[in-house]
């Protein structure tokens, strides 16, 4: 087991993964990390696009192989739509 995902029934949309081992250097990821609000009052922080890819393409499910692509267009700065 690399990951466990947790949900609310309340929230079934928001869920969140804990990793059972680091997969990545956990003081650098944490410095570069994105801050967010998941909730009122309920500040988070997330994994950088390059490293989340790395996830994924470690992962190769092929809900991750879609992802990949969609994740590399928002580095792009296109939308799926673009043709380059």
């Amino acid at each position: 087991m690399r990951v466990l995902n947790f949900f609310s029934d309340r929230h079934r949309e928001t869920n969140v993964d804990v990793f059972v081992a680091e997969p990545f250097d956990f003081e650098r990821e944490y410095a570069a990390a994105m801050r967010g609000e998941l909730g009122h009052g309920l500040s988070v922080r997330f994994v950088s696009l390059p490293t989340l890819i790395a996830m994924k393409e470690e992962a190769s499910r092929p809900r991750d192989l879609d992802d990949i692509q969609h994740l590399r267009w928002i580095v792009e700065g296109r939308k799926p739509d673009e043709r380059r």
